[in-house]
């Protein structure tokens, strides 16, 4: 499977295409597991959001996490569009990876405090990420046999 996703992300980024690989686990916060990701190389700080206290881990939780991601538009000077590939499947890692490079996806309260209140204005308040294309081989029956064929959904973001 193959997926793509169009984002906006808060600020402009340095580079014009890049590979964000920060492990993804879970870590325990007040009654309940957020996901969260390791940047600091020891398996022992989780980063969730900005200027949060580091965390520790769930025991066992940490997985390899591989996001690539491609600049396709500066907007206002504030914000960049962005194509983002995710290489592995781990909850939240699109949005975790994109704010520990420090441009949290645009209207994600979730992982960055400064978004806490939506910009109405963008996206109708709602979080700036669209899965654009997914793609996959699966097998679909042709003439009473069972064949391997290519499946691609486009789906065009409306931001």
């Amino acid at each position: 499977v193959q997926k793509r996703y169009v984002a906006i992300v808060d600020g402009e980024l340095d580079e014009e295409q890049g590979l964000v690989e920060y492990p993804i686990g879970k870590v325990f916060v007040d009654t309940h597991n957020e996901w969260a990701c390791e940047v600091s190389g020891s398996e022992g700080a989780a980063f969730i959001r900005p200027g949060e206290p580091a965390r520790e881990f769930v025991p066992e939780s940490l997985r390899d996490a591989s996001t690539s991601y491609q600049v396709r538009d500066k907007l206002d000077g504030r914000r960049t569009k962005v194509e983002l590939m995710p290489h592995t499947g781990r909850g939240h890692q699109l949005r975790l990876h994109m704010a520990a490079l420090g441009h949290p996806i645009s209207n994600d309260a979730m992982h960055c405090e400064r978004n806490k209140e939506p910009d109405k204005d963008l996206n109708n308040g709602k979080l700036c990420l669209h899965a654009e294309r997914l793609l996959m081989d699966c097998w679909v029956p042709s003439d009473g046999v069972f064949q391997l064929s290519r499946v691609a959904v486009d789906s065009p973001p409306t931001f």
